[in-house]
C-alpha cells in the first residue's frame, strides 16, 4: 500500500501526473500487488473514467457499512476536525431538504446504489469486491483472505488484522488544530510526526445519535443504497432497515 493511505490522485491531484503517482509505490516495486485508498474514486465518472483509463486492469474494493451508521461517524470525524458547526440533526435535516447545496455533505457518500452502478459502467464485474463492514467486523480475518484471493497474494493474515483503529474521537483543542494548518511549518514536517502529533491532541467521543423519528427519516433516504447492497451480495440486510 501507499505511504499516505488516500492518495485521492485520479480524483483531486491528476495534475501530479503519473510519474509522481508511479512513485507512490516505489517501496513496492517487486510486489505482486500494489493499492492505495481513496473513497473519492466512486464519486464520478470522470474520475472513474481516469482511473480505468490509466490503470485498464485495476481491482476494485469497496467497503461499506449501514448508510446511517456511516453518515453518523462521517459527522462526528467532520465535527472533530472542526469542518462542522452545526449541530447533528440541522445538519442531517438541511441535507435532506436541499442534498446538492449542503456544506458537508453526510448522507451523500452512503448512497451505494450510485456507486454501485458507476462501477458497473467501468469495471467488469469480476474485478469488483464489495465488502460489508460488518462482516469485517464479525469474521475479519475471512474478510482479510477473500480480499488476498481477490487481488491474487498470498493470503497471510496479520495480527493486526481485526483491531479496531480510527473510533470516533473529539479535539481536545480546535483551536490548537486550526493554527498547526495554518502554519507552513507544519505541512513540512513528516506525515506520520504529524499524525502523532494530532493525536495527542484527541480524546474518545461518544457517537453521534439521532431521533427515532429522524432516524425513520434518513433511513428511507436510504432504501435505495440498502436495496442495491442486498442484491450485490444476494442476501438480504434486515440490521440495514432499523
Amino acid at each position: 500500500m501507499s505511504a499516505d493511505k488516500e492518495l485521492e490522485y485520479f480524483s483531486y491531484h491528476y495534475a501530479r501526473g503519473p510519474e509522481w503517482y508511479s512513485e507512490q509505490f516505489e517501496p513496492g516495486r517487486d510486489r505482486p500487488a500494489r493499492g492505495e485508498a481513496s473513497p473519492s474514486y466512486v464519486y464520478s465518472d470522470a474520475t472513474m473514467e481516469r482511473l480505468t483509463t490509466d490503470l485498464p486492469d485495476v481491482r476494485t474494493i469497496v467497503c461499506v457499512r449501514h448508510p446511517v451508521d456511516r453518515a453518523l461517524s462521517h459527522y462526528t470525524y467532520q465535527r472533530s476536525m472542526g469542518f462542522e458547526p452545526r449541530p447533528l440533526e440541522e445538519a442531517i435535516r438541511a441535507e435532506l431538504e436541499s442534498p446538492e447545496t449542503t456544506g458537508h455533505p453526510h448522507l451523500r457518500d452512503g448512497r451505494y446504489d450510485q456507486f454501485i452502478d458507476r462501477l458497473d459502467r467501468f469495471v467488469p464485474r469480476d474485478r469488483q469486491l464489495v465488502v460489508l463492514f460488518d462482516d469485517l467486523e464479525d469474521d475479519p480475518d475471512g474478510v482479510f483472505r477473500s480480499v488476498c484471493e481477490f487481488i491474487r497474494v498470498p493470503a497471510v493474515v496479520p495480527e493486526s488484522v481485526g483491531t479496531a483503529f480510527n473510533r470516533s474521537t473529539r479535539l481536545r483543542s480546535p483551536l490548537l488544530r486550526h493554527s498547526m494548518l495554518a502554519h507552513r511549518p507544519w505541512k513540512l514536517l513528516p506525515l506520520r510526526f504529524r499524525y502523532w502529533i494530532d493525536s495527542l491532541n484527541r480524546t474518545e467521543a461518544p457517537p453521534a445519535e439521532l431521533s427515532p423519528a429522524l432516524r425513520a427519516t434518513v433511513l428511507d433516504y436510504f432504501a435505495p443504497a440498502t436495496s442495491a447492497v442486498e442484491a450485490r451480495l444476494g442476501r438480504p440486510l434486515p440490521s440495514w432497515r432499523i
